[in-house]
């Protein structure tokens, strides 16, 4: 499965999947062998009907991990915290079968920008948000009223995402949105400087950011190649990919 896990566009979830099928831009379709009977008869007359090929996969874990659903939860657990997934309802159908809650673990079905899912987070002790590849798909008012919506549930609690300015913004609308035929779904979501830019929504957000590349890898280090230097410099410093920090401080 390395050529899905290392394909830049991919459709996940079975509406997602037939979408693309309709559209003329599937490949190939992976399927779990454990997948629901009708779903999987569903896929497989659509896929003969496009004259794309479908392959059966036995680690349904491995499907999960190759189609990118997120993971960073479980690679953060410390043995004690709980870990919620929040998703589209039909994605997260999917994370059922291919990545089932574990101990301490809850999947929830939700829109982001319906507060409504704040009520199903205990932070009693504590909260941490990771949003990966999320944002860039939300008008910037849209993710304001998250951020201080989510300042106002939990006081104390810290949101991670990563972000890039309006250029690569653009070139993903251009490229990868394009690229997989998606016409429902614009990148709109872009920062440069994300603590002048980001600070004045409110008062008790505390922001900071390093550079998605350079803020983490020592490129110094002879192990890192010439290439990964030119990408990370390209990325960084011209389209000022960046992972930023808000703490929500209290009320």
């Amino acid at each position: 499965m390395e050529d899905l896990k290392n394909s830049v566009s991919k459709a996940v979830g079975t509406k997602a999947v037939m979408r693309a099928l309709k559209a003329g831009s599937a490949q190939r379709v992976y399927v779990a062998r454990d997948i629901d009977t009708f779903l999987y008869q569903k896929v497989t007359r659509a896929c003969e009907d496009a004259g794309v090929p479908i392959r059966r996969v036995d680690e349904t874990k491995a499907l999960g991990a190759a189609c990118g659903l997120d993971n960073t939860g479980r690679a953060c657990d410390n043995g004690r915290c709980k870990i919620y997934n929040l998703d589209f309802p039909d994605v997260i159908a999917l994370r059922q079968q291919l990545l089932p809650a574990g101990e301490r673990e809850q999947n929830i079905p939700c829109d982001l920008k319906d507060p409504a899912w704040f009520d199903k987070i205990d932070a009693s002790g504590g909260a941490v948000f990771f949003a990966s590849g999320v944002f860039y798909y939300f008008l910037t008012q849209q993710v304001r009223e998250l951020v201080q919506g989510m300042a106002d549930a939990f006081p104390g609690g810290v949101l991670v995402f990563d972000a890039a300015n309006r250029t690569a913004v653009k070139m993903i609308a251009k490229t990868w949105l394009r690229t997989a035929k998606i016409k429902d779904v614009g990148a709109y979501f872009a920062v440069s400087d994300a603590k002048s830019e980001l600070s004045p929504w409110d008062s008790r957000l505390q922001v900071s950011s390093q550079g998605y590349m350079l803020g983490y890898n020592d490129l110094k280090d002879p192990s890192v190649s010439g290439f990964f230097r030119f990408l990370a410099r390209v990325g960084d410093n011209g389209m000022k990919m960046q992972i930023v920090k808000i703490g929500f401080g209290g009320r």
